[in-house]
């Protein structure tokens, strides 16, 4: 595997650096050439991630981390990383022992499964634009697996001096975002989870070194959860009476980067006849919440920073049945993270 090569590759390349001479972080005339990387989290990072440090903070989520370096042309030079166990040490860093000269790296944690693929990149040739992750889809461009989280971090301006072994911190943002979604019946019907089919529709699934969304098929993401759950209340009242119990649809969801220019739908259908129960322009949905969320982190958030740091959206939908086939159901009220979104301000 890569990482027991690269950890093997740095080991003997230490070792052979620093025999016979002193470990002085700032000056390492004749020893261990090179530098290190360690990982920051973005600043506006949603709860739990929100504060955290360090890859290590983030462990109950990353398992791999592969940071690719460049030279200043942007031509590879090699892909260092580890995975398992060693994440969990603290002060995690990476060390890239290379020469004297200024680099580019772009690190990826979480891409080594499955469910995504990275690019295989030639030494000396490859250049930083043909590093991409594509994310797994059948013949039908269709992906209903959970997605294991990803991050993804740049850092375009490390220098490399003769005698010098210098730190630098990379931020990481995470690219996943999962949902949750509730149906529910206004007058308190019960409503099974398998009753609908779930699925978010958005050309996200290729993106570049910079994480930037590449020209894709659309991808139908399906729910990888579906389920009914057990409420105990008034649905008309919302007041709580363990005597009336019912069912609403729930469904888990997840997609990659969402990008305000990128069109990106949510759809929900009955399973049995396939007729259209909700059609929701899910990135002016969100958007809708930004400010809220500004509120919480307490700045000013551009469309595209909002919608980069939150990866977390619980949808609940309150509809009402019509009684029609064409459309069984009216939309009363929905609500995002909690919040109440009017439906005269909704995209439908």
């Amino acid at each position: 595997m890569f990482q027991r090569l690269t950890r093997l590759m740095a080991a003997a390349f230490f070792l052979a650096s620093v025999a016979g001479c002193s470990w002085v972080r700032d000056n390492l005339d004749g020893c261990l050439k090179g530098f290190r990387v360690q990982f920051t989290v973005d600043g506006v990072a949603p709860i739990p991630t929100k504060g955290a440090q360090s890859v290590t903070d983030l462990i109950y989520e990353v398992n791999d981390v592969s940071l690719f370096v460049f030279d200043s042309e942007g031509t590879y030079v090699g892909r260092f990383g580890e995975d398992g166990d060693v994440l969990k040490q603290n002060g995690y860093a990476i060390d890239v022992p290379v020469g004297p000269g200024r680099y580019k790296v772009v690190a990826w944690t979480g891409a080594d499964n499955e469910n995504y693929e990275l690019s295989s990149l030639r030494e000396g040739v490859s250049g930083i634009k043909d590093l991409e992750l594509l994310v797994s889809r059948d013949e039908n461009n269709r992906q209903d697996n959970y997605l294991h989280p990803v991050w993804h971090g740049i850092r375009t301006d490390i220098e490399v001096l003769p005698g010098r072994y210098p730190s630098y911190s990379v931020e990481l943002k995470k690219i996943n975002k999962n949902f949750v979604l509730v149906l529910q019946d206004m007058k308190g019907n019960s409503i099974k989870g398998d009753t609908f089919t779930y699925e978010i529709q958005s050309a996200n699934g290729r993106m570049g070194h910079d994480a930037s969304l590449l020209r894709d098929d659309v991808i139908n993401y399906g729910a990888y959860l579906v389920e009914s759950e057990d409420l105990s209340s008034d649905a008309a009242t919302g007041v709580e009476n363990p005597q009336v119990t019912y069912s609403v649809a729930r469904a888990e969801l997840n997609t990659t980067r969402l990008h305000e220019n990128n069109r990106t739908r949510l759809v929900v259908r009955e399973r049995a006849t396939g007729t259209l129960v909700l059609d929701i322009d899910l990135i002016r949905y969100i958007l809708l919440t930004r400010e809220r969320y500004e509120g919480a982190v307490g700045r000013k958030l551009t469309d595209q920073e909002y919608l980069d740091a939150e990866d977390n959206f619980s949808l609940m939908f309150v509809m009402m049945p019509t009684g029609s086939i064409v459309n069984p159901y009216a939309l009363v009220e929905f609500r995002i993270n909690g919040w109440v979104v009017r439906l005269q301000d909704a995209i439908l």
